[in-house]
């Protein structure tokens, strides 16, 4: 499958306090099927896969549709564990990013802002 080249990869490093709540989240707050229900529900496409050269599973989130606010871009996260890897896409993606990967202006030749 060739990669379109328009699109906008988003890694969302954590800081150390950022992984700690999420590690909280985890063990807390999450609902573990009601994380790959709400992803679908909001329109996105999960992949999940093994990244040989890390050594881990990649979870990636794909806005479907070109309405979509994050349309153009691709979430990813990575871990040892498939569902923590799609556990931290959601978090990274809904509870740190409220649903908004994208903040500087999206048009081509535009400077890019991130947020992340």
């Amino acid at each position: 499958m060739a990669w379109n080249s328009d699109v906008q990869w988003i890694d969302i490093q954590l800081d150390e306090a950022q992984k700690k709540k999420m590690r909280t989240w985890f063990d807390t707050e999450c609902e573990k099927f009601d994380v790959m229900h709400a992803l679908t529900g909001l329109n996105y496409k999960i992949t999940i896969s093994w990244d040989a050269r890390n050594q881990c599973f990649a979870c990636f989130l794909i806005p479907l549709g070109e309405k979509h606010p994050n349309a153009g871009c691709i979430l990813t996260s990575r871990s040892n564990d498939w569902v923590k890897a799609v556990y931290s896409a959601y978090y990274r993606s809904e509870i740190l990013k409220k649903g908004h990967w994208w903040v500087g202006p999206r048009e081509k030749g535009a400077p890019d802002e991130w947020d992340i």
